[in-house]
């Protein structure tokens, strides 16, 4: 063979060999989670600032729309949160939710979530401290899982949350900038069940770390709440400020200054018994006339103790709290068997009792005359106001607390 033959078929065994012997370049997948925590500058950056206080507003949406908080104060716990506001009626509301803790606080009474609202604020408690990352790496009872998930349009790179085995949620995460921005849970709200996808749409650099200081909410669809945090100050973990405090004492006694009310109310004669078939016919009236509660059932004592000893001649107030809206309703709605009371704001004397309604009403209003006396003051004559703080099926008669209120002179 000669030199010129030998010199292409040289070159073509190179060539082939180059093929052959090329090593397989294999382009591993990046772990979202590991991407996520170091896009935050890894897990002390994030513990750094997971537990911060700030102020806080939200406004609500869609079904929800006639939610509203401003001024509010806010404090968060990897995981549990927990809010103060100041509601119409005047008192100071404390809300607390996550994983093992749901309570509220009304004035001085401490109200305990009902098992929906505990298993609403457990799922969405696990995914919030999910959202922080660091839980995920340091707690053997969650579990991830990566998977792709679509939103409004956008691919997310999702990381499927469990906790002891049950599925949670899923976090959203930005393939571009690995930021957690949203997450999603199936859950029950306002007795409705269905998806809620809360979307982080405004970070703020805090101590290094991006978080979410705007998230807005909707829920089967549709939008359902925007919460906004202002200020936020990192802070040491305080587990004073989100475990339940003791429940007031019955028998207590003090002044108080009450904001007003407007209640939407059914007359029962008699007895207390009827409370129930009475509370049924306003919540019913009050869906006909697009008018949502907003807040526990009050009874208006128009004819009660001291003045009245026997309850045959008890005459009652069964109400519900609605917006002030419902004084510019047509005034024929309310004549006949349902009417209005406007519950005005003033310095009132209240008194708590723990027990049903009946119990209640025949032992408060005693308590009440003796404090005004304690005090060098006198009842008025103005109906008694009495609020049934905890009246539900889930809560025992026995640990029912009900505030009554007196205007004095």
């Amino acid at each position: 063979m000669t030199m010129s033959r030998m010199v292409p078929v040289a070159a073509a065994l190179v060539l082939a060999c180059l093929v052959s012997c090329r090593k397989e370049v294999v382009v591993e997948k990046v772990d979202p989670l590991v991407a996520a925590i170091e896009a935050q500058r890894g897990v002390k950056a994030l513990k750094r600032c997971s537990t911060f206080s700030s102020g806080y507003q939200a406004t609500g949406m869609g079904v929800n729309k006639r939610f509203k908080i401003q001024k509010a104060k806010f404090f968060h716990q990897v995981g549990t949160s927990r809010l103060e506001h100041v509601i119409a009626y005047g008192d100071l509301v404390v809300l607390v939710g996550g994983p093992d803790r749901c309570w509220r606080k009304q004035g001085q009474v401490v109200i305990p979530c009902d098992s929906v609202q505990r298993e609403h604020a457990t799922r969405l408690g696990r995914l919030l401290e999910a959202s922080w990352l660091w839980p995920l790496k340091e707690r053997k009872e969650y579990q991830v899982k990566p998977e792709t998930r679509q939103h409004d349009g956008k691919t997310y790179d999702g990381l499927s949350v469990s906790f002891g085995g049950q599925v949670m949620g899923t976090l959203l995460i930005d393939p571009k900038t690995s930021l957690v921005m949203g997450l999603t849970t199936r859950t029950t709200l306002l007795g409705k069940t269905g998806e809620l996808v809360v979307m982080f749409t405004r970070l703020e650099k805090v101590k290094g770390i991006q978080i979410a200081t705007k998230r807005e909410y909707s829920f089967a669809g549709e939008p359902y709440l925007t919460e906004e945090l202002i200020g936020v100050m990192c802070e040491k973990p305080d587990q004073k400020r989100i475990d339940r405090p003791a429940q007031v004492e019955s028998g207590h006694v003090q002044l108080k200054h009450k904001g007003s009310s407007s209640l939407a109310c059914a007359k029962i004669k008699g007895p207390l018994s009827g409370i129930d078939a009475a509370l049924e016919k306003v919540r019913g009236y009050l869906a006909k006339v697009e008018l949502p509660p907003v807040g526990p059932p009050f009874l208006v004592h128009h004819r009660a103790p001291p003045q009245v000893k026997r309850p045959a001649g008890y005459v009652t107030g069964v109400c519900l709290p609605v917006g002030r809206e419902a004084w510019v309703k047509p005034k024929s709605l309310w004549k006949g068997e349902f009417y209005l009371y406007d519950d005005e704001g003033d310095e009132v004397l209240a008194a708590f009792g723990t027990g049903g309604p009946a119990k209640a009403t025949a032992e408060l209003p005693g308590l009440l005359r003796k404090g005004a006396k304690e005090r060098g003051r006198k009842r008025n004559k103005e109906s008694l106001i009495q609020i049934l703080h905890m009246y539900r099926p889930d809560i025992p008669a026995g640990e029912q607390v009900s505030e009554m209120h007196a205007v004095l002179n």
